[in-house]
């Protein structure tokens, strides 16, 4: 089974975005199970943190359920000319501590 973690660039609940990936996810051929990954309550992405070793909890999950995936869906509006602060952090959170990505 092929596991697809769906990141969604877009906290709103009614959000366009949300409303494209659940219809995809439906698209996925047999084989493929797709997860919807939590990125809303991630705390903004300090380095401090894995420095001195205080690593918030939903860091912990976060990546941990990153590193049981086999690929990531983004789907995002664009904000501004550019992804979504939300987006950013999550993905600032699962690129560190360095050597260490998700």
């Amino acid at each position: 089974m092929t596991k697809v973690g769906i990141l969604l660039g877009s906290l709103r609940k009614a959000s366009f975005s949300r409303k494209l990936a659940e219809n995809v996810a439906n698209l996925f051929p047999e084989g493929y199970e797709t997860e919807f990954v939590e990125i809303g309550k991630l705390p903004l992405y300090n380095q401090d943190f894995d420095d001195h070793n205080q690593v918030p909890a939903e860091y912990t999950t976060f990546r941990d359920t990153v590193k049981g995936l086999d690929a990531v869906l983004f789907v995002t509006p664009e904000y501004n000319r550019s992804i979504p602060a939300v987006l950013k952090n999550a993905i600032d959170v699962g690129s560190r501590p360095y050597g260490q990505s998700v």
